[in-house]
C-alpha cells in the first residue's frame, strides 16, 4: 500500500501545492530567510509587457525577442502556447548571439518540440550558450557530461560546469555543488551547507529537501534540528516538491503527528485516494486485475524552465499498477520512457562505432529505458546491455568498463541480501565481487575517477 500511496502522490502533486495558504507560505519562507515570490501577473499585465517587448524587438533587441519567445512557449497573457512561434523568436535572438535564446533553442532541438529533433545541433547550441556565460546552459552542459552525451560520462567536467554555474548565481548549480560535498568521498559539510542554503534562498526546492534530510539525520557533523528540518520540508512542499510531500505525509501517518499542517496534507491526500478508487469502480474495471497507466511529462524539478528534461534525457515517466480485490497494490512498475529522437541518435552513433554511445545505449537497456515492450523482458535487455558494454569496453572506453563493474557489484549485493532467510540472487558472492573489482580496476587504470572510488568501497 505504501508504494501505491507514493505513486498517487506523484500524480496528484499539483493539487497538493494548494494545501498551504499564501500567508502561511510567506511566513514559512520568512522564518528560513527566504523571500517568497509567487508569480501573480494577470493576463492584462502580461499583455502590457508583451507590447513593450514587441516595441523593443522592432528596434533590434535580442533580449526582447528571447522574452517574447518565452511568452509564446508558456502561453502567457492572451497568447496561446505556440512552439513554432517561440522557435522563430529564439532563432532570431540566437542569431544576435543571445545566450539564453540559444539555451532554449537547444532544448527544442533536444526534445523535438516545435522543430525536428537534432541532438547534434542541440549539443552544439548548449556548448555555445554556456561559453557565452549562460548559467542555465552551464548546468545543462553539466547534465550532458554527467549522462555521457558529450563524449562519454565525465563527472569531473560535469562538476566543473555545475560549479561555474553556481558561481554565476544559478541555484541548480549551487544545489549540485552542495550535494557533491555531502558525498562520502568529497564530504565537506561546511561547503555543502554554504551552497545548499544559497540555493534554498534562491527558491530551489531540491536544496530545501536535502537540507531537511541533513538536519533530520543523526550526524556528528551537523546538529540535529527537527524544527529546521520540518521548515525546509514544508518550504519545499509549498513549491510542489514530490519528495517533500511524501516525507510530510509519511511523517504524519507513521508517527501520528499532531502538527495541524501535516494533518492538512494527510486529509487532502486521503480524499484524493478515495476519489481515485471511486473512479476505478465507475469505469467498470475488473477489481482483481486493474491495469492503469499514466504518462506525466516531468521537467527537471530543480528549475522547471530548464529545457533539459529530468535526468537530462527522458521525457515521460510511465506508471503501471495492478490492484488486488481489496485495493492494495500487488504490482507497481515505474520507468522513464526514453525520448525517441535521443534513443535513435544513440543507436545511430553506436552503429557508427562510437564507444561512448554504445556505453550510453547499454545503460539504457540495463535500466529498462527502452521503447516498446522490450523493457518487460529483463533477460533480453541484459543480453543487449552486455553486448553493447563489452563492445564499448573492447574499444577501450573506461565508462563501459565501469558500468560492467557496477552490474557485477549489484549482483553481488543481491547475493548478500536476504528475504525470509533466502538470498535475492543465487550465486558465488566472492567470484562475482571479484569480477566487479576486475572491471573497476580496468577502468581505474584509464583514469576513471568513480571506478577508483568503487574499488575503495569494495575494499572496505
Amino acid at each position: 500500500m505504501r508504494i501505491f500511496l507514493l505513486l498517487l502522490m506523484i500524480i496528484f502533486v499539483s493539487s497538493a501545492q494548494c494545501a498551504l495558504d499564501d500567508d502561511t507560505v510567506v511566513k514559512l519562507y520568512a522564518d528560513l530567510g527566504i523571500e517568497y515570490k509567487p508569480d501573480k501577473k494577470t493576463d492584462a499585465e502580461y499583455d502590457a509587457e508583451l507590447k513593450k517587448l514587441q516595441y523593443e524587438a522592432k528596434k533590434g533587441s535580442a533580449e526582447a525577442l528571447y522574452k517574447i519567445g518565452r511568452m509564446f512557449e508558456a502561453g502567457q497573457g492572451s497568447l496561446k502556447a505556440d512552439m513554432k512561434k517561440a522557435l522563430t523568436c529564439y532563432e532570431k535572438a540566437a542569431a544576435k548571439n543571445n545566450a539564453a535564446a540559444m539555451n532554449h533553442l537547444a532544448g527544442m532541438y533536444m526534445t523535438g518540440q516545435g522543430v525536428e529533433a537534432d541532438i547534434d545541433k542541440a549539443l552544439e547550441l548548449y556548448k555555445k550558450s554556456a561559453e557565452l556565460g549562460n548559467s542555465d546552459a552551464m548546468c545543462n552542459m553539466g547534465m550532458l557530461e554527467e549522462k555521457g552525451l558529450i563524449n562519454g560520462a565525465n563527472l569531473a567536467k560535469a562538476e566543473d560546469w555545475y560549479h561555474r554555474a553556481a558561481e554565476a548565481g544559478n541555484t541548480v548549480g549551487m544545489y549540485r555543488t552542495g550535494k557533491k560535498y555531502t558525498d562520502v568521498y568529497d564530504r565537506d559539510y561546511k561547503k555543502a551547507l554554504k551552497w545548499l542554503e544559497k540555493a534554498a534562498a534562491g527558491g530551489n526546492s531540491s536544496a530545501m529537501i536535502l537540507l531537511g534530510h541533513l538536519y533530520a539525520s543523526y550526524s556528528s557533523y551537523i546538529s540535529r534540528d527537527m524544527k529546521k528540518a520540518s521548515s525546509y520540508y514544508f518550504a519545499a512542499a509549498a513549491k510542489g516538491n514530490n519528495e517533500a510531500l511524501r516525507t510530510i505525509i509519511e511523517t504524519g501517518k507513521g508517527n501520528n503527528c499532531d502538527d495541524p499542517e501535516i494533518k492538512k496534507f494527510a486529509e487532502m491526500f486521503n480524499e484524493k485516494e478515495k476519489d481515485y478508487h471511486q473512479n476505478v469502480s465507475k469505469k467498470g474495471l475488473a477489481p482483481n486485475c486493474v491495469h492503469l497507466v499514466w504518462n506525466q511529462r516531468e521537467y527537471d524539478e530543480e528549475k522547471s524552465d530548464m529545457p533539459l528534461l529530468r535526468e537530462g534525457v527522458y521525457r515521460d515517466l510511465e506508471f503501471m499498477c495492478i490492484l488486488s480485490e481489496d485495493g492494495e497494490t500487488e504490482f507497481v512498475k515505474e520507468r522513464a520512457v526514453p525520448h525517441a529522437p535521443l534513443f535513435k541518435w544513440a543507436e545511430k552513433k553506436s552503429l557508427e562505432g562510437s564507444a561512448p554511445a554504445m556505453c550510453f545505449l547499454g545503460t539504457l537497456y540495463r535500466k529498462g529505458n527502452v521503447p516498446g515492450d522490450e523493457w518487460l523482458d529483463g533477460k533480453k535487455r541484459m543480453e543487449k546491455c552486455f553486448e553493447l558494454l563489452e563492445k564499448s569496453a573492447q574499444l577501450g572506453y573506461a565508462g563501459a568498463m565501469f558500468e560492467m563493474g557496477e552490474i557485477y557489484r549489484g549482483r553481488a549485493s543481491y547475493m548478500r541480501t536476504t528475504i525470509n532467510g533466502k538470498p535475492m540472487l543465487e550465486g558465488n558472492y566472492d567470484e562475482t565481487i571479484e569480477k566487479a573489482a576486475e572491471w573497476y580496476r580496468k577502468a581505474a587504470v584509464k583514469g576513471h575517477k568513480e571506478a577508483k572510488k568503487a574499488l575503495e568501497r569494495i575494499k572496505k
